[in-house]
């Protein structure tokens, strides 16, 4: 597992569920958090999950080598897409930027391209 991520803002909305801003060292993420009990310092598991996502091979098993630089694009609320690569199949899980975001288990491996609808973390 990789390092922690520090909590670097806290933007609550109802009862129950706020936005996080979550510092990799490398990047920042904004995330959708329900039911959790985070404060701007905290360090959280470095292990994020998508509601829904799509992973698919960045380039053809014949095609020329893609560029292996990990690239994390905010498309607004919580969306993202971005280029990386798989270091579990079994989890699904891709490292990019320094963060781990969890797919689900894939075939997949090597480098990839994903969207994710909405970048979550589970307390």
């Amino acid at each position: 597992m990789q390092a922690q991520l520090m909590v670097r803002q806290v933007a609550w909305f109802g009862e129950e569920s706020a936005t996080l801003t979550l510092d990799s060292g490398e990047a920042t993420v904004d995330v959708f958090c329900h039911l959790g009990n985070y404060q701007v310092g905290d360090k959280v598991d470095n292990r994020l999950q998508i509601l829904d996502g799509e992973l698919c091979a960045a380039a053809l098993a014949d095609g020329p080598e893609v560029d292996g630089a990990d690239e994390l694009q905010s498309l607004g609320a919580y969306r993202y897409r971005g280029r990386s690569t798989v270091i579990d199949s079994a989890d699904g899980l891709v490292s990019v930027n320094g963060f781990c975001i969890e797919f689900g288990a894939t075939y997949l491996t090597g480098a990839v391209e994903f969207t994710i609808a909405r970048l979550d973390i589970y307390p």
